[in-house]
This record gives structure tokens, sequence and C-alpha cells, in this order.
């Protein structure tokens, strides 16, 4: 109904206060009241601006994800972890309540499933949280993750269509997925036209970065000028 929608929006929104990155542990005291899995069920069932505040708080809590595996990353074991709990993102034994994990939330599906609809609006906050799988520590990793869940098409539609900043970032996530030779091979002739065609017409802001993505492809110099 109308209400129920007004409502999971007004409680999406503020679950965003509790999930600000820089406070650990009023993430940990949100995430171990079930915060976490209430977000990606969110993902799929709730209004567009639901959504995107869902996907603003997963964000965040992701963004703390490598932090945490360092910080509980034990120095010996007297039981060996089961394999079931190892995440090929993070390269840790992750859980939900330990370290934040998209991944093991099952949040990254829901994710790449809302930037494939017609809706544009939840594209910011669904591209933050992308994000946070391949920063610099994990990008290897997190690229395949995305990659797995259908994840360069739906960069790609957003690229051609999503609003400027949702274009710099969706190419930005691009470029480092395109950094990996197996992605080259399979994506690369698919996109080479729209990233020519974007680079030629679209805005100056995302030349440069189109400009790695064409050299990754190699169909331009790394250091070219035109860039």
């Amino acid at each position: 109904s109308p209400q129920k929608m007004w409502l999971l929006e007004g409680i999406a929104s503020v679950l965003t206060r509790f999930t600000v990155p820089w406070d650990k542990k009023l993430q940990s005291l949100a995430v171990g009241h079930g915060v976490l899995p209430w977000l990606v069920k969110l993902l799929s069932e709730g209004s567009v601006k639901a959504k995107s505040k869902s996907a603003t708080s997963l964000a965040q809590l992701s963004q703390n994800s490598v932090a945490l595996r360092k910080a509980k990353s034990p120095r010996w074991l007297c039981v060996p972890p089961s394999a079931e709990s190892y995440c090929i993102v993070h390269d840790y034994q992750c859980t939900i309540k330990s370290t934040f994990c998209l991944v093991k939330a099952g949040a990254v599906n829901p994710l790449v499933k809302i930037l494939e609809g017609e809706e544009r609006e939840a594209d910011g906050a669904v591209l933050e949280a992308l994000a946070t799988l391949v920063q610099d520590e994990i990008w290897e990793n997190g690229s395949r993750a995305i990659e797995k869940a259908s994840g360069v098409h739906a960069l790609l539609r957003v690229a051609e269509a999503g609003e400027l900043t949702s274009q710099d970032k969706a190419i930005w996530i691009l470029e480092r997925i395109f950094r990996l030779e197996e992605h080259r091979e399979q994506y690369g002739g698919i996109a080479q036209a729209l990233l020519i065609d974007l680079a030629q017409k679209g805005d100056p802001v995302l030349k440069p970065m189109i400009g790695r993505i064409l050299a990754h492809l190699q169909l331009l110099q790394t250091q070219s000028s035109y860039f």
C-alpha cells in the first residue's frame, strides 16, 4: 500500500544515520539488530526511493569491510574456519556481523538488478555501494564478483543512459573491471563502440577515464594527448 511504501522509505532514510562509516560502533549496533539483511531485502521490494536509501546504507557499511577484515584477522586459530564463511572478494572469513560484507549478505545481485531497471533515481547510491567492492586492495576480486552478477552490461547501460554523476562512477568501475584480460576479451567488443561514442559526444569530464579503458582495450595509447 502507499502507506507501507511511505513507512519503508522513512525507515530506510533514518537508517542511513545509523550506518555512517565514521562510527563503526554504531554500525555494529545496527547490524547486530538485523539491519543488513533487511536493507538487502528492500533492494528488491521497496520503492525506488527506499532502494536508493538502502543502497546508501549498504555503501556506508561496506566502506569499512576491508578495515574490519584487517582488524579482526586472527594470528592463529584453534579451529579452522569453515569454507562457507570464506569471502572471494575480501579474501577473508567474512560474516555479515563481523565485516558488514555485501557479498555474504547477498547484496551484489539485487544491486545490479536495480541498474538493469528503467528507473534511474537509485543509480548513484547503487554505484557507490558497488564501488566499495573495487577499492584498491580488492579490485581484482571485486571486479570478478560484479562481472559474475552480470554487472558489466548493467554498468554499460548506466554509462550510456544515466545522469552525468552516475555515468562518471559507472565508467570508473568499468575501468577497474577492464584491467583484467578475461573481461577485456569477453566484453571489449560490445563496450568499445559505446565508449568511443561517449568520448566523442559525451561530457568532457568523462574523457580521461574513457581514455584509460580504451587504452586497456588497446584502442588508444595510454599517454595519448587526446584525453
